[in-house]
C-alpha cells in the first residue's frame, strides 16, 4: 500500500463513519510517510550556508518533456570506503585541506634564509610552495613559486631592511593554506672573519697596502694580492671599476693574485668572491698608490 492509497482508505472510512478504521488508516499513513520522506538540514559558516541538501542511497534518473533529473548513489554521511581497486569519498564536507607551515626566517648580507613545516595534505598531495615577499607588515607580498621544498634563501635584497615574509602550500593548482607571516632584517654590511674566507663566496678581510714598497728591478709597478677566500671559490680583482684578474682560491682557501706593468699613478682596486652557487660576497675597495718599479703588496 502506498501513501495514495491510504489516503483513498481514509476517505472511504470518513464517509462510513468508521472511527476505528479511520484510526488505523491514519496510523498507517503516517507511518508510511514517515518512512519513505527524506530529512535534510541546513549547514552553514560565517560565509556561506548550504540549504537542505539531500543525500541518496540508490541512484536514477528522471524525465519529462521539460526536464531531466539525475541521482547519483552515496552514502548518507560523509565518510570513506575503500577496495583494493578503488576509494568513495562521499559527503560534500570532503574537501582537501593541509596542515599549516611554520615558516621562520633568519637575516644575512642582503639574503634572508627561511624554513617551514611541510603541510600534511588530507585528500590531496602538497605539490608546491609559493613565497610571498613584503617590505610592509601584513603584505601586500609579491609571490614566487619555489617548488615542494621547505627552505628557501631569498637573495637580492636591499642592506639593512625588514622584510616579511608569507609560505602558501598548493595541491597541483588548487591552493590549500598559507604559513603565518615571518619578519627577518638583512644585515647592513658584510663583516668578513679575521684572516679567514667569508662563507658563501665572501672573500677574507684585506689590510692597506704596505707602507713600504719593495723595490723591483724591472719597469712598471706591481701590486700582489694574497689572502684566503672560501675553499675553490672564484675571486675577482677590479682595477677602476674594471675587471682585470681572476683565480680560483684553493681547498685551503689560500689565493694569490699579481698585477704587473702598472703606471705610476693612484688606483681604487676591489677584491670580491664568488661561490658555486653563484653567490657573491660585497666588494671590498682599496685605495693604492703605486710608483714605477715598486711593488705593493695587499695582504691580511
Amino acid at each position: 500500500m502506498n501513501f495514495g492509497d491510504g489516503i483513498s482508505i481514509v476517505k472511504k472510512a470518513h464517509k462510513e463513519g468508521n472511527q476505528f478504521t479511520l484510526f488505523v488508516v491514519l496510523a498507517l499513513g503516517l507511518l508510511l510517510f514517515s518512512a519513505t520522506k527524506t530529512s535534510a538540514e541546513d549547514y552553514s559558516s560565517s560565509n556561506f550556508i548550504v540549504r537542505d541538501p539531500v543525500v541518496t542511497i540508490e541512484g536514477g534518473s528522471s524525465t519529462s518533456t521539460s526536464f531531466q533529473y539525475f541521482s547519483s548513489s552515496g552514502q548518507v554521511s560523509s565518510s570513506e570506503t575503500t577496495s583494493s581497486t578503488f576509494i568513495d569519498r562521499a559527503g560534500f564536507l570532503y574537501f582537501p585541506v593541509a596542515s599549516t607551515p611554520v615558516l621562520s626566517a633568519s637575516g644575512g648580507a642582503l639574503q634572508v634564509s627561511l624554513s617551514w613545516t611541510a603541510a600534511v595534505g588530507t585528500f590531496a598531495n602538497v605539490t608546491n610552495y609559493e613565497l610571498g615577499v613584503s617590505t610592509v607588515n601584513g603584505g601586500p607580498y609579491t609571490f614566487q613559486s619555489v617548488g615542494n621544498v621547505t627552505s628557501y634563501v631569498k637573495t637580492g635584497l636591499s642592506a639593512g631592511t625588514t622584510y616579511y615574509f608569507l609560505v602558501k602550500a598548493y595541491a597541483g593548482t588548487l591552493y590549500l593554506i598559507g604559513s603565518s607571516q615571518a619578519s627577518a632584517t638583512t644585515n647592513s654590511a658584510v663583516t668578513p672573519p679575521a684572516g679567514g674566507g667569508g662563507g658563501g663566496g665572501g672573500g677574507g678581510g684585506f689590510g692597506p697596502p704596505a707602507p713600504t714598497p719593495t723595490p723591483t728591478p724591472s719597469g712598471g709597478a706591481t701590486v700582489t694580492f694574497t689572502g684566503k677566500a672560501y675553499p675553490l671559490s672564484s675571486v675577482t680583482i677590479l682595477k677602476d671599476a674594471q675587471v682585470v684578474a681572476t683565480t680560483v682560491a684553493g681547498s685551503d682557501a689560500s689565493f694569490q693574485i699579481n698585477l704587473s706593468n702598472l703606471n705610476s699613478a693612484s688606483y681604487i682596486f676591489s677584491v670580491y668572491g664568488t661561490d658555486n652557487q653563484g653567490v657573491r660576497s660585497l666588494p671590498i675597495s682599496l685605495p693604492i698608490t703605486v710608483t714605477e718599479g715598486a711593488t705593493a703588496n695587499v695582504t691580511g
